[in-house]
């Protein structure tokens, strides 16, 4: 946290508790400058307490401004639809103003908001208010005749029209835009209009048109460092190297591309990276370099599937983020009521001396409302919990629907790729036959990935469904030893099983439980005889402390937390097969049931992995000992 940071973050209190006239624009302005370093709890915090300071003070300008601002800053942050129910918000409040210039502004942050949701891939429909807002702000700034924003106007719309497939109208507000820019001279949205206009051209394949555009796009940046958004001129630098490649200067286009690949990737930009790589994929098997192209496929999979894991760590992160915030801004309002309180009671105290009947009133009064305040603060809290946790379900729900029904396809594409390999098993093309097993082999693994998220997913909707009993645990052995009995068999692997207790929980994240950890020590196993035993460590507390073992290769001490998470892999899959979500699931499968787990490890020295769940009854220890033997005695 900066100095400014630190600054704005103990002003903002002791101005509000002081209810002195203090620079609101200047800290909502501040909000802006945290909100463009990451800086989200202490922006919103800021934030919330100028729309506090509002509710105490009604002021609709003020209001509108502060609605423009906290919308721009969740559109930042990726919470669409907060961000165009506050646009809505402002474009009511600057009707009522009859401040048509305001409205303009609002309808045009409506566009903007709605445009940016559409390149992030967000699964939240457009609203129709969203579609029609470019064309809103544009007649009311044609009335007001501010033709610098009516440039960003047209030059929005046309961009809508681009994403729509609408090439023609795309092209006609681009080209308005730009003849409105060279008339105001000197204009700074120049070289993004330009480079849009290119862009509309390269996709109807007018490219000495789009090339025109972009050379004076170039020209432009070149004349003007430092002047221009990076993520504008990057889309500059891809559209310079479709015409590159166009023109037969592949070696010089495809550097240029790479550098823009390397950006998306480390902005996590999904539009950029998407383009780019489609561009280069077309133009190999245009060429026939069919080769090529399935290289560039291979590494744009790659790099989506890490682009989409960042997403969901980052998405899981924003919406707890804004939880605490929610949580965070409803305490800060509750201490200061209770200070209001407290103050008025101070200094009512000293009208004691004058009037004790009236003292007494006032303090009966304020003591009503505060509790008042507080009851309705504590119903507010209660509700925005309860809408963040929605929130994190349908995100759960979005993750189980995408990898089911991406599930088909992978395997029509794993069928076909089986019908081609035994087309040409007889084929003498070494390569090709290398290539098609390759495929195969990703493929397979995708859907074993999509199977884990699939299974993971559903954890949330089995602890909502499923009714925890007893479960007799040497039952559960008994049901998981033939799923894992030919794995241990191929390594020659030992497997004991111990005396285990009766268990409150759910029978079938149980199974799955048991089998994901017998998978992973019989997998990450190199001995000649490998041994894995599940035993009863100890009881304390009401819960069984579990410990499933192995003498395999072990785990350093530094990742003993990191491969619990999701997607975390500590060898390539050429070493040891997997998707990194086995731990994973059985972390939250421990704890929906209210236990925990952890692991003892070192490397070459085997692991053990130690787990809490709540226990009923110790069953009679003679029937668990015949039926670890058995499960012992069929392994070896």
């Amino acid at each position: 946290m900066n100095k400014l940071t630190l600054l704005l973050f103990w002003l903002m209190p002791i101005c509000l508790y002081c209810q002195e006239d203090y620079d609101f624009d200047a800290l909502l302005d501040s909000t802006s400058v945290l909100s463009e370093q990451g800086a989200y709890e202490q922006c919103f915090q800021i934030l919330g307490d100028l729309r506090q300071y509002l509710r105490e003070n009604p002021d609709k300008e003020k209001l509108f401004f502060l609605n423009i601002h906290e919308a721009y800053d969740y559109t930042r942050f990726g919470y669409y639809s907060k961000a165009e129910c506050l646009f809505k918000e402002s474009i009511q409040l600057a009707k009522e103003l009859g401040d048509k210039w305001n409205e303009a502004y609002a309808w045009y942050g409506l566009g903007y908001v709605t445009q940016d949701k559409v390149l992030s891939n967000s699964s939240l429909p457009p609203s129709e208010e969203g579609k029609r807002a470019f064309f809103e702000a544009i007649e009311l700034l044609k009335a007001e005749g501010d033709s610098a924003f009516l440039v960003d106007a047209y030059d929005a719309q046309g961009y809508a029209f681009f994403l729509e497939g609408k090439f023609s109208e795309a092209i006609e507000y681009g080209e308005m835009a730009l003849e409105l820019c060279l008339k105001l001279n000197d204009c700074e949205s120049e070289p993004n209009i330009l480079s849009n206009l290119s862009e509309y051209y390269l996709a109807i394949d007018d490219f000495s048109t789009g090339k025109k555009h972009l050379q004076a796009s170039l020209k432009w940046i070149k004349e003007h460092p430092g002047e221009i958004a990076d993520e504008i001129a990057y889309n500059v630098y891809r559209n310079q190297a479709d015409i590159l490649i166009h023109e037969g200067k592949i070696a010089e286009g495809e550097q240029l591309a790479m550098k823009v690949l390397e950006y998306a990737m480390e902005h996590k930009d999904p539009y950029l990276l998407r383009e780019t790589n489609k561009m280069l994929i077309d133009y190999a098997a245009a060429r026939g370099d069919y080769e090529k192209a399935f290289q560039l496929q291979q590494t744009f999979m790659s790099q989506l599937d890490s682009l989409h894991e960042m997403q969901l760590v980052l998405s899981h992160d924003r919406n707890q983020t804004l939880l605490n915030i929610g949580l965070r801004d409803k305490e800060y309002q509750l201490l200061g009521a209770k200070l209001y309180s407290q103050r008025v009671i101070t200094w009512s105290a000293v009208g004691l001396i004058v009037l004790l009947l009236g003292l007494l009133s006032t303090v009966f009064i304020l003591n009503r409302q505060s509790k008042q305040f507080n009851a309705k603060l504590k119903k507010e809290v209660e509700r925005q919990t309860k809408e963040l946790r929605i929130s994190n379900e349908a995100l759960e729900r979005f993750a189980y629907v995408a990898s089911h029904d991406l599930r088909t396809p992978l395997r029509n594409v794993i069928s076909f790729i089986g019908l081609i390999q035994r087309r040409l098993k007889n084929h003498n093309d070494a390569d090709l036959n290398s290539f098609i097993q390759y495929a195969k082999d990703y493929a397979n693994h995708m859907n074993r990935l999509l199977n884990d998220i699939l299974d993971y997913s559903k954890m949330g909707e089995r602890r909502l469904v499923a009714t925890p009993t007893g479960i007799d645990l040497n039952q559960i052995m008994e049901k998981v030893f033939p799923m894992v009995k030919d794995d241990f068999r191929e390594k020659q692997g030992i497997l004991e099983v111990g005396l285990l207790p009766t268990v409150y929980g759910d029978e079938t994240s149980l199974i799955r439980l048991f089998q994901n950890l017998l998978e992973n020590a019989i997998t990450y196993n190199d001995k000649e005889t490998p041994l894995v035993a599940v035993q009863l460590h100890s009881v304390a507390n009401g819960h069984a402390v579990f410990c499933v073992s192995d003498n395999g290769i072990g785990i350093d001490h530094a990742y003993h937390e990191k491969v619990f998470e999701m997607f975390t892999r500590l060898h390539n899959m050429e070493q040891y097969p997997g998707t990194g979500l086995g731990l994973a699931i059985c972390k939250r499968i421990v704890n929906d049931m209210g236990g925990e787990i952890w692991m003892d490890s070192s490397e070459g020295a085997g692991t053990s992995v130690f787990f809490t769940l709540p226990l009923i009854e110790v069953e009679h220890e003679q029937q668990s000992q015949e039926n670890g033997a058995k499960a012992a005695m069929a392994v070896a």
